[in-house]
Formats: structure tokens, C-alpha cells, sequence
């Protein structure tokens, strides 16, 4: 195979390539083997078929291509490794007139990923705020551990009350053309009278009611419900109230502080200090994640890359696709529904659309050269310990992790990409300058000016 670059701009390339005589001789002989074998024609046996019958049954056209499509992707890797492109999509093969017995000619019209500029890393800073624990942030982790240990007791001699939880048996109905339809039923749900997210006229209908008792309560269902059906309608909700429950608070006793702490605390003073301790490691790691994502930001803004406008409308049609789907399986209705309920017109949604292209594609082409510039290889060994953390976090045991993950050929491409994105961030961050912006001494809590100095902060 022969090749030549026949004209080159910013971000194309066109190359003409020469297949020699024998080779695609070679090509269409093993596509005559391969026909052969593959299809029934009566009087013949498979394989046997000869050359003549099959250019009369499937056309020489037929054929060519099927020897095209084992020598264009060939022809394409070596071309992609001789002039060490890096392409941005697939590329257009132009095939000039076929004539056996003489070489075969293509031209290939390249399209190339941009190259990102980046800034001197050295000259990124970042800024931070130290991290701070206050009294309130020690008071709110002692309540949310109360919480995490909260009893629900039966209720007697009462009736319910905020931030009780009633179990009931509901049905909810609703009058059409045919009278009163009935839209579901369910028995002993626990519904919390303190959770934000009940429906107010729910939550006023089940107050002040004793165990036994029934309720009721009416709902509009708003004009764009998905359900055509019960849009602008209102439902009837009926309520059997079988039992009331009460969160009971544990108290801070030294048992509770032992339990919560696996003895390693027995009082008051103790827990404060190691909640302490926990929460500045924690505002720490949330430090850390901080200058990181400030740091890509300020890499990202500093960064210059010229995206091809084709590189963007195909991204865009990719991102139009996947919302598409999402609002489909999320909401059940169309895209231009979906626009309409969120107050966008076809327009504004199209440029909001390229405008996340755009910002996806360069952050992309950014992380890419950086990637580069730190010289990031994936080894097993990062594949198998990026395999044991996610497994810790999920739960999950680390050999079924790794099995669906080696099945999954987009996946393990994915794991492959956070890899290297992780270890590029880490060198970002090895170059970058983070700070820490300056300490308002008055917002220090008085017990933390007591801790003593060198406790550790994580």
C-alpha cells in the first residue's frame, strides 16, 4: 500500500491511498470464497459456487464491497499510524473506478481532533477556605446521631401530631363520564406527618386524628399531568387511620454515647471531641474535592482550543438524543412538551444544547492534552485497585465488580477514561498552587480555640 497526503488544512487532512493489483485480487478472491460459502443458490453446493453464477446472482457491486470493507478499515490503521493522526470521527472514503488487474485507488477525507492549548500549570492558584469546625456543625452530628437511633413507639390516648408517622389503608378515587373510578388502593403505609414532601391537604387531613379514625383529603392534579386522564381533576383520598407512631429521641447517656462510638467514648465531652475530629477530616476531603474542581475550572478557562463546527453539531445531536430518551423514560412525555412545561421555545433549548457541546467537547479535548502532558498510563495495577474502591463503596463483592466490568467492552472503556482522568487531575494538582484564604479569627467557636494544637484535623 501507497500513500500520500493531496492537501491538508487546520482540521482535515485529505490522503490518497494506492491498493496494489494483487492485493485487492486477493481481497475479492477471499469475498468470493466467503459469498460462497454464505448463501443457497439451487443447483449448487455451498462453497462450490462459482464466480460467474455469483456476479450473475448478486452483481459484482456486491462483491467489491464486501472486499472494501476488509480493506478500508486496514488501509484506514495504517494511515491513522503513518502520519500519527488523531481523528476526530470517521472519515469519508471516496473509491475511484474499480478495474481488476490494476491498482485500486481511495481517497480519504480525514476529519482531525483539535489540539488543546494549555496554560503554564505552574501559574494556575487556587483558594480555599480552612477548614472550620464550629459548635453548631459538633451540635447538628450529635442530633443526626439521635436521629439515626430514634424509637418508633405506639401511640395510645392521643391523637396525631407533627412529626408523628400514621399507618393507613387508602384508596384514592376519581368522578368521570362513568362515575367514580377508583386510581389505587394499598394498605398499612406509613406516611410521616414531619416529612417536607407530603402533600399539604394530606398532611391536614391526618393531623389531630386518633388511631381507628378515617380522613379525608382532595387533590388537583395539575393541567400538564402525564396522565391525561386525571389532569385538571380532582382526587379523592379516604383514609383509614389503623395505628399512630411516635419518634422517641434516645437521650444522651453515657450507654448511648458508648454504643454510637463502640465504646471508645463514654461521656459528653468525649463524643464532642471525636465528632470533631470526624468533621474536619471530612471538611478536609470536601477542601480538597473544592481545589480540585477549582483548579479544572481555572485550566478549562484558561485553555484555548478551535472546535470544528461539525465537531459540535454532532455532540449537540448526541445530547439532543440522550434528552430525548431521558425525558421519555422520566416523564413519559415528548420533547416538545417537556419545552413547553419548562417555558423554552425550539430555539433557546437548540442553543442551550450546542452551548453544553461546546463546553463538553473542550472539556474533553482539555483533560486529553493533559493527560498527555503528564504521560498517563493506565497499568492493571490502577485498574485493579480502581476496582476495589468502587467495589468498598457499592457494597459490592470485588470479583463481580470485575467480571461485569470485563464483559461490558464500553464499560471497561469508561473505567479505563476515569483512570486516566484521575491521575491526570492528580498531576494538575501536583503543579497547580492551592491557598488557603486567610482565617477570620472571630468566626473560630470558642471551643475550638480550646482544642488543643495538635489534634488531628485528617
Amino acid at each position: 500500500m501507497r500513500s500520500e497526503i493531496v492537501s491538508q488544512e487546520k482540521d482535515s487532512v485529505s490522503v490518497k491511498v494506492e491498493i496494489e493489483a494483487s492485493d485487492f485480487s486477493k481481497a475479492v478472491n477471499e469475498s468470493i470464497r466467503r459469498l460462497s460459502q454464505s448463501i443457497n443458490i439451487k443447483g449448487f453446493r455451498k462453497g462450490h459456487i462459482p464466480r460467474r453464477v455469483l456476479e450473475l446472482y448478486l452483481g459484482k457491486d456486491v462483491i467489491y464491497k464486501d472486499a472494501l470493507d476488509r480493506i478500508v478499515p486496514k488501509a484506514l490503521s495504517q494511515i491513522v499510524e503513518d502520519y500519527e493522526l488523531e481523528l476526530a470521527t470517521e472519515p469519508t472514503v471516496n473509491v475511484k473506478e474499480i478495474k481488476e488487474g490494476e491498482p485500486l485507488n481511495l481517497e480519504f477525507a480525514l476529519e482531525l481532533r483539535p489540539e488543546a492549548v494549555l496554560p503554564d500549570l505552574k501559574d494556575i492558584e487556587v483558594e480555599i477556605n480552612p477548614p472550620q469546625v464550629t459548635d453548631e456543625m459538633v451540635d447538628e452530628a450529635i442530633e443526626e446521631l439521635r436521629r439515626l437511633h430514634i424509637q418508633l413507639l405506639p401511640v395510645e390516648g392521643r391523637p396525631s401530631r407533627d412529626g408523628d408517622t400514621v399507618v393507613v389503608n387508602y384508596t384514592t378515587t376519581i368522578q368521570d363520564e362513568e362515575g367514580d373510578r377508583v386510581l389505587e388502593e394499598a394498605e398499612d403505609v406509613s406516611l410521616n406527618l414531619g416529612h417536607p414532601n407530603l402533600h399539604p391537604q394530606i398532611k391536614e387531613a391526618l393531623l389531630s386524628k386518633e388511631a381507628g379514625s378515617h380522613a379525608v383529603a382532595e387533590l388537583i392534579v395539575e393541567e400538564g399531568h402525564s396522565d391525561a386522564t386525571i389532569a385538571g381533576k380532582t382526587v379523592h383520598c379516604n383514609f383509614e387511620i389503623k395505628k399512630i407512631i411516635e419518634p422517641i429521641l434516645p437521650e444522651l447517656s453515657e450507654e448511648f454515647i458508648a454504643q454510637v462510638t463502640g465504646g471508645e467514648e463514654k461521656d459528653i465531652e468525649g463524643l464532642r471531641k471525636a465528632l470533631r475530629v470526624k468533621i474536619a477530616r471530612q471538611l478536609e476531603n470536601r477542601n480538597q474535592l473544592e481545589a480540585r474542581n477549582k483548579a479544572l475550572e481555572k485550566l478549562l478557562e484558561l485553555s484555548n482550543v478551535d472546535i470544528p463546527a461539525s465537531m459540535i453539531d454532532r455532540e449537540a445531536e448526541a445530547l439532543k438524543k440522550r434528552d430525548i430518551e431521558a425525558i421519555e423514560q422520566k416523564r413519559s412525555m415528548s420533547l416538545e412538551a417537556y419545552l413547553a412545561e419548562q417555558n423554552l421555545t425550539v430555539e433557546e433549548y437548540e442553543r442551550l444544547v450546542r452551548e453544553r457541546a461546546q463546553k463538553a467537547l473542550k472539556q474533553a479535548l482539555v483533560l486529553d492534552a493533559l493527560a498527555k502532558l503528564a504521560g498517563v498510563e493506565v497499568s492493571s495495577g490502577d485498574i485493579d485497585e480502581w476496582i476495589a474502591r468502587i467495589a468498598s463503596s457499592q457494597g459490592e463483592k470485588i470479583e463481580r465488580l470485575r467480571s461485569r466490568i470485563e464483559r461490558d467492552k464500553e464499560l471497561f472503556r469508561n473505567v479505563i477514561d476515569n483512570i486516566r482522568l484521575e491521575k491526570a487531575v492528580d498531576y494538575l494538582m501536583s503543579q497547580v498552587t492551592v491557598k488557603e484564604a486567610k482565617e477570620d479569627s472571630a468566626s473560630v467557636s470558642s471551643e475550638e480555640s480550646d482544642a488543643p494544637s495538635g489534634e488531628d484535623n485528617g
